[in-house]
């Protein structure tokens, strides 16, 4: 199963996220998100050096010099009128707007749903009706599988993912109740049911999952479940998941014949079951039919 970025999604508003920079710290701009800056730089070719990180990180006012460093990197040849205005709208951007620090960039994510049913799935994901959706059973592989562990529902809701309050405040060491407490416990304290205190903040490493979970409401006809790759150093454009063994395979009811006998011999050979999507006569509806039972 072929892995995405998030980038690659038909919704603009996919993965989004939103932190608004009145609610970071100048510590946290200079110690944490420059660098995610420097880094998204760097990706999209540009040259950005270690003197001018460091040279940036040093000044007062971080928004503004930020804000003309971008414009100076990214538009070198505009005139200083445009250049101003430039400035103005980055630090706009920067104040009111939101950032995705280049999340999308970051992760890769497949896409699957609860329903072979959707009339608007079979028109959007597989060429109005003509292509084929497989069934698989991640049941299969187990609760220890990674596989497994990293498939989890999309949520659907009316506001972006606000990563504010999932953010480690930068002058503090990252609050990890584990780390901070499984040293001093002993076997017996455990037995005897002993409780861990509750962090103190919502700081969570993890948030990256939160991001990629959630959509507006308007694809939740979608029913969607995603399994998420959390690293961007991979060395491969394409990443492919191993998945369990197709359950079954449902042709499209528009499927046409020579590609319906392609399929019909694949499960065949590999032994999986095959169904055809009808249109049901008297609702707006999709039945499906078996025509390889296995």
């Amino acid at each position: 199963m072929h892995l995405s970025r998030p980038t690659e999604f038909n919704d603009p508003f996919d993965c989004a996220l939103k932190m608004a920079s009145k609610d970071l710290d100048e510590d946290y701009i200079r110690n944490v998100l420059l660098k995610h800056i420097f880094d998204e730089l760097k990706q999209r070719g540009f040259k950005v050096s270690n003197k001018e990180f460091f040279k940036l990180r040093g000044k007062n006012d971080i928004i503004h010099h930020l804000a003309k460093f971008l414009c100076m990197k990214t538009k070198p040849d505009i005139s200083l009128e445009k250049r101003d205005e430039c400035i103005k709208n980055e630090k706009k951007d920067f104040k009111e707007g939101y950032l995705d620090f280049g999340l999308k960039n970051k992760i890769h994510v497949t896409c699957f749903s609860e329903t072979y049913e959707s009339i608007l799935m079979w028109s959007h994901y597989s060429d109005q009706h003509k292509g084929f959706c497989v069934e698989y059973d991640f049941k299969e592989l187990g609760l220890d599988n990674q596989v497994t562990r990293f498939i989890f529902p999309v949520i659907y809701q009316e506001a972006i993912f606000d990563m504010k309050d999932y953010m480690p405040d930068s002058n503090k060491e990252f609050d990890n109740v584990l780390k901070k407490y499984m040293g001093k416990i002993r076997p017996e304290d455990i037995l005897k049911g002993l409780a861990l205190p509750q962090s103190t903040t919502k700081a969570n490493n993890m948030a990256i999952f939160y991001n990629a979970l959630i959509k507006s409401k308007v694809w939740a006809y979608e029913k969607e479940w995603r399994y998420v790759f959390p690293y961007k150093n991979v060395k491969y454009k394409s990443i492919y998941l191993p998945v369990p063994k197709p359950k079954a395979i449902y042709l499209g009811a528009m499927a046409d014949i020579e590609n319906s006998k392609k399929i019909i011999e694949i499960g065949k050979e590999k032994n999986i079951s095959v169904y055809k999507m009808q249109i049901k006569p008297s609702e707006f509806k999709l039945e499906s039919n078996i025509i390889l039972k296995r």
